[in-house]
C-alpha cells in the first residue's frame, strides 16, 4: 500500500482547515446578512423568485456541511470534488454576472471586511 508522507497528509490537512474555514467564514457572512444575501441571489437573475430563499439557504447549509466534511480526514476525500465544483458554480455565476454588465456583491466576504470583496 502506497502511503503519503507526513509532509503531503499535512499540506492536504491544512488546505482542508483552510478550506473548510473560507466556507465556514462565507455561510456565517451569508447567516448574518441573510435577507441582504437573499436580494445578491436575485441580483445575478439566474433563479426565479420563488426559488430565492431556498436556494440561498441550501448555499449556506452546503458551506456548512463541506466545511464539516473537509474537516475529518476519513471524508475530506469525499468533499474535494463538491468544494471544487461549489466554487466553479460560483465562479461561473460571477463571470456571468460580469459579462452582462451586471456588478453584483458576491457576499463571499461580509464578516471580515462589513462589505463583500467584490464590491470594494
Amino acid at each position: 500500500m502506497n502511503a503519503a508522507s507526513p509532509e503531503r497528509r499535512g499540506l492536504a490537512h491544512g488546505a482542508a482547515v483552510a478550506l473548510a474555514a473560507l466556507l465556514i467564514g462565507a455561510a456565517y457572512g451569508k447567516c448574518s446578512g441573510f435577507e441582504r444575501f437573499v436580494d445578491e441571489v436575485a441580483g445575478y437573475a439566474i433563479v426565479p423568485a420563488q426559488w430565492l430563499r431556498p436556494v440561498a439557504t441550501m448555499l449556506v447549509a452546503l458551506e456548512v456541511l463541506l466545511a464539516v466534511l473537509l474537516l475529518a480526514p476519513r471524508t475530506r476525500a469525499v468533499a474535494a470534488f463538491p468544494t471544487a465544483l461549489l466554487f466553479l458554480v460560483f465562479a461561473a455565476a460571477v463571470g456571468a454576472s460580469v459579462t452582462n454588465g451586471r456588478e453584483n456583491d458576491c457576499g463571499c466576504a461580509l464578516p471580515f471586511f462589513g462589505e463583500s470583496a467584490a464590491s470594494g
